[in-house]
């Protein structure tokens, strides 16, 4: 399957319904999955990616394409073949192996964390590397309740890089941080979510990381904030419309 052709498609998450498009990793021969936006019980959508407030609408596609699908809900056991799906029954004979293809993505990606979340249990710190990738997944599955724990125990050694002298460069450290603060903003802890974010800019500066840190001061109301990182990416790269019209909007600070 062509990742390009995939439409967005909705799956149960841990606080609603979320859902995902697939990513084509060429260099890599392999492609990802990744969430893009998220539906609460209520029917609020959240956005997560710049796809999904592009387009609305194929988001709500998804979540009516799920809703309009018994066959999605139907109970399977994998041992028991008369339990399968039929290839029409989703609506779109693509779409069960959309489906297919993201249960071996998702099983390979919850033994990685699993091997990951034994490791802190171990003596010592596990690889920054390793550290990093876990919350990558994490993220890219909207997996917020796997993700708590391991963020509180992965919080204070990142930290304590950030905030060491000369920190300065060290990406990994720095993108894990980064994404640490999405899975923040995600469990809905704004005010630790732009900490994290700052901290990622201690160790790099890059457009999106400033982004994201703009993104977390609005959430959690922190005008100050909001206006030294919109200042910031104006000195850098000047302000696109999006930020311009923001840092045109009255702000109030955070007591």
């Amino acid at each position: 399957m062509d990742a390009a052709s995939i439409d967005p498609f909705a799956v149960k998450g841990d606080a609603g319904v979320d859902v995902f498009h697939r990513v084509a990793e060429p260099d890599q021969r392999r492609s990802r999955f990744e969430c893009i936006a998220s539906a609460d019980a209520a029917g609020r959508i959240t956005a997560h990616h710049a796809r999904a407030r592009r387009h609305p609408e194929a988001v709500r596609a998804a979540l009516a394409r799920l809703d309009a699908a018994p066959a999605l809900h139907a109970p399977m056991a994998l041992a028991d073949p008369a339990s399968y799906p039929d290839p029409g029954a989703p609506g779109r004979p693509l779409d069960l192996f959309v489906y297919l293809d993201f249960l071996r993505a998702f099983a390979v990606a919850e033994m990685a964390i699993a091997r990951f979340a034994d490791t802190l249990d171990g003596p010592g710190a596990p690889p920054l590397a390793d550290t990093a990738a876990a919350l990558r997944l994490l993220l890219d599955f909207n997996r917020t309740a796997r993700a708590r724990p391991i963020c509180e125990a992965a919080w204070p050694g990142l930290m304590r890089r950030a905030m060491a002298p000369g920190a300065g460069g060290r990406d990994t450290a720095g993108y894990a941080l980064r994404v640490m603060g999405d899975l923040m903003l995600r469990m809905g802890e704004p005010a630790r979510a732009l900490t994290a974010h700052e901290a990622a800019l201690r160790l790099g500066e890059t457009r999106f990381r400033r982004r994201r840190a703009i993104v977390a001061a609005q959430t959690v109301g922190d005008g100050g904030a909001l206006q030294r990182h919109l200042h910031a990416f104006k000195a850098r790269w000047g302000l696109p419309p999006d930020l311009a019209a923001l840092a045109e909007t009255p702000q109030e600070a955070r007591p």
